[in-house]
């Protein structure tokens, strides 16, 4: 799949910005170039001038009473990964299904981590999309704070690496997510030209919030 025709932010200070972004499977291909021609017939897709960002993060969330539900609202909001509370249960699950949209880094208190530690796991422990987590220092990464429901990074006005890559390299992602280079996870948002909306969302090269073409 290759996106074009719009600004796409990488977030790496040495590339700012590029034409086009490449994604094959769920990893980012590369920019405008050579790494485009790997692909075998690739979809096109014309940005039409929209921008393109790494996926946003919420570093503080709790799952609500509906959390399901919450789903839809918070990849409509280009969330792409939390730093959860609490939910642990209802997240297993959803991720046994397929049905989880967005990455979950599950903080869970210190006594469980005694025991947990006591098994020979450490925190990170768990699959591409859901992991055991413990509570760190959260830096400049945002955190809201609030439900699923109630999570809007973009709206709450949150610089753009504090919504992408600190809360990335506060679990230790920073060479995995939160920025648009090659070999990085596949997830992304699409922001209308002025960068106030949401257009579309995608997590590990699936979209999961309003589909192209837009």
């Amino acid at each position: 799949m290759i996106l074009e025709n719009g600004v796409i932010r990488t977030l790496d200070p040495g590339l700012p910005t590029a034409r086009a972004l490449a994604v094959a499977g769920d990893r980012i291909a590369g920019g405008v170039g050579v790494h485009e021609t790997a692909l075998a017939s690739p979809e096109t897709i014309d940005l039409g001038g929209r921008v393109v960002v790494p996926g946003l993060n919420d570093a503080r969330v709790f799952a609500g009473d509906d959390p399901r539900a919450a789903l839809k609202v918070a990849a409509s909001r280009g969330v792409t990964a939390i730093h959860a509370l609490d939910g642990l249960e209802t997240w297993a699950e959803l991720a046994a299904s397929g049905a989880l949209t967005l990455r979950v880094w599950q903080i869970l208190p210190a006594r469980a981590w005694e025991s947990l530690s006591a098994l020979g796991l450490r925190p990170g422990f768990g699959s591409e999309l859901l992991r055991l987590g413990d509570e760190r220092p959260l830096g400049d990464a945002y955190a809201s704070g609030r439900t699923l429901a109630d999570v809007d990074p973009l709206r709450d006005g949150a610089p753009l690496e504090a919504i992408t890559v600190a809360p990335a390299e506060v679990v230790g992602d920073a060479r995995r997510r939160g920025r648009l280079l090659p070999g990085y996870a596949a997830d992304l948002t699409v922001l209308d030209a002025s960068e106030s909306r949401v257009v579309a969302t995608m997590l590990a090269g699936r979209w999961t919030h309003n589909p192209p073409p837009w």
